[in-house]
């Protein structure tokens, strides 16, 4: 006598409705390599975005720069005034320019 495909399928679906929940993605652990670097990669641009503000106050601090009163100091600002400031020492010979 052959199986009934309905009730071996009906079968099924209980014993996975029976089943406690796990709380998990089926399939989660087919991405776990992937979510683990996605993890690292965001603590990394997180360490980086910090060094990054840390270093912009510093230069900021260094070059007395002074933003205007809406302007947003940037890596690239700063960068701007520091490459001012060497440039106007160029043509200095003072104790600061020869250094």
């Amino acid at each position: 006598m052959a199986a009934d495909p309905l009730r071996s399928q009906d079968h099924r679906l209980n014993r996975l409705a029976s089943e406690p929940d796990s709380g998990r993605v089926p399939g989660a652990e087919f991405f776990q390599t992937e979510a683990d670097e996605i993890e690292s990669l965001d603590a990394t641009i997180s360490e980086a975005q910090s060094e990054l503000a840390e270093a912009v106050e510093t230069a900021t601090e260094v070059a007395a720069y002074e933003p205007e009163e809406d302007e947003k100091v940037t890596a690239a600002v700063i960068k701007k005034a520091l490459k001012e400031l060497i440039d106007d020492l160029g043509g200095s010979f003072g104790e600061s320019a020869t250094r």
